[in-house]
């Protein structure tokens, strides 16, 4: 009876973090749709890797990577956004999809990844990557 009741409660808890970790990646999504980081930013690790088209890639802080991503939306227009694949791999949660931008008139279709790490309870972005 033991075992059954401790196999519920651990199938419980990875149902728990499973929901927990989708949560993070709608948060990304709206916060890009609307051009909102602020929306997301609490989520960044304290250090995180930040890969944007044409910008190179960078290890940066939770603050840095709030302006770089501020910045780069500044100049860009999310016409849609979609994350396509959600899941994890070895315990690591990923999403993965396709953003489209208008700038300065054309519009530019990118790929986008990101992944998560365990913090605390829940989960932090560890890596944003727009190609």
């Amino acid at each position: 009876m033991g075992f059954l009741i401790l196999a519920t409660v651990c199938s419980l808890h990875a149902q728990e973090q499973a929901r927990d970790f989708r949560i993070v990646f709608d948060e990304i999504q709206h916060g890009f749709e609307t051009g909102n980081i602020s929306s997301f930013s609490s989520r960044f690790a304290q250090q995180l890797r930040i890969d944007l088209k044409g910008e190179g890639n960078r290890y940066c802080s939770a603050n840095q990577a709030f302006y770089i991503l501020e910045n780069f939306l500044k100049t860009r227009k999310v016409l849609s956004f979609e994350f396509t694949n959600v899941g994890a791999n070895d315990d690591v949660p990923f999403a993965s999809g396709v953003v489209v931008f208008s700038q300065k008139g054309a519009k530019e279709t990118s790929h986008i990844y990101v992944s998560l790490m365990p913090f605390g309870k829940g989960w932090v972005i560890a890596e944003i990557t727009l190609y």
